[in-house]
C-alpha cells in the first residue's frame, strides 16, 4: 500500500512524538535519581542516633538522620497540630520547645499524637517531664502549607501546619530551622504516641516513562495508519 506523507500532519506529529520521548527518557533519569535518594534516606535512618549536631544543617544531607538531645522541655507553650491521623483515627500532634542544655538554643519536638477528644495535658500527665530530660528522634524540615491546608490562626491557637516563625513568635522563642519527631517510647496507652513518621516516598517515574513512550508509539501507529488511509 502507497505511503505518502502530508506537511501539516507531519509538522505536528513528528515534534509531538519527539517531546513524549524526550519526556519518557527524563522520566526514566529522574527514576534514578528518585531511588538513589530513597536509597539514601533509608541507609540514613538505619543508623545509631547521633548527638543533635549543633551546626547548620540542610534537609537533603540531614533530614531522618536518628538524633538524640539532652535538655528541658517547656510544656507551658506546646501547641496542637491539627487533623493528624494514628492508625485511622483522627487526632493532633503535640508541639513542644525544647530547650538545649548546651546552650545552643531551642528545638521544636514533635512529641506524638493524640485524640481529638483527649487534647489537654490533664490526659497525659505522665509525659509531662520536668527537669532534664534525654529524648531521641529524627530530624525533619517543615513542608509549609500544601494544598486544601486551612491557614494557620496564631491568635486563636489555630495550627494546620508547622510555621517554625510564627509558632516561635507564640512561643517567645527563636526555634531552630528544623524539628524533631521524638521516638516512640512506650505503648500505645501513654499520651502523646511518639514515632508519628513515615519514610514512605513514592516512586512513580517508571509508569511515566512508561506512558510517555506508549503515548508516543500510539500517536506513531495513528500517523501511519492515517497517511495510508488517505492515499
Amino acid at each position: 500500500m502507497p505511503f505518502h506523507l502530508k506537511l501539516l500532519p507531519s509538522l505536528i506529529t513528528v515534534p509531538a512524538i519527539i517531546i513524549m520521548l524526550v519526556l519518557g527518557t527524563w522520566q526514566l533519569e529522574r527514576l534514578e535519581w528518585k531511588q538513589d535518594f530513597i536509597d539514601t534516606l533509608n541507609a540514613r535512618t538505619n543508623v545509631q542516633p547521633i548527638s543533635l549536631p549543633t551546626e547548620l544543617l540542610t534537609q537533603s544531607g540531614d533530614e531522618f538522620t536518628p538524633v538524640y538531645l539532652e535538655g528541658m522541655f517547656d510544656h507551658s507553650r506546646e501547641v496542637l497540630l491539627q487533623n493528624r491521623t494514628y492508625e485511622k483515627s483522627a487526632g493532633m500532634h503535640v508541639l513542644t520547645p525544647f530547650v538545649r542544655g548546651d546552650g545552643k538554643g531551642v528545638v521544636l519536638v514533635n512529641r506524638g499524637w493524640v485524640p481529638f477528644e483527649k487534647p489537654g495535658q490533664e490526659y497525659r500527665k505522665d509525659s509531662l517531664v520536668e527537669g532534664n530530660k534525654r529524648i531521641e528522634g529524627v530530624i525533619r524540615f517543615p513542608i509549609g502549607q500544601t494544598s486544601f491546608v486551612p491557614d494557620n490562626n496564631a491568635e486563636k491557637d489555630q495550627w494546620y501546619f508547622i510555621d517554625l516563625g510564627g509558632m516561635g513568635d507564640v512561643m517567645g522563642y527563636s526555634l531552630a530551622p528544623y524539628y524533631v519527631m521524638e521516638s516512640k517510647t512506650g505503648s500505645d496507652d501513654v499520651l502523646p504516641i511518639g514515632g508519628q513518621w513515615k519514610l514512605t516516598i513514592p516512586n512513580n517515574h517508571l509508569e511515566y516513562a512508561l506512558t510517555w513512550y506508549s503515548l508516543a508509539l500510539i500517536l506513531l501507529v495513528i500517523f501511519i495508519v492515517y497517511h495510508r488511509k488517505k492515499t
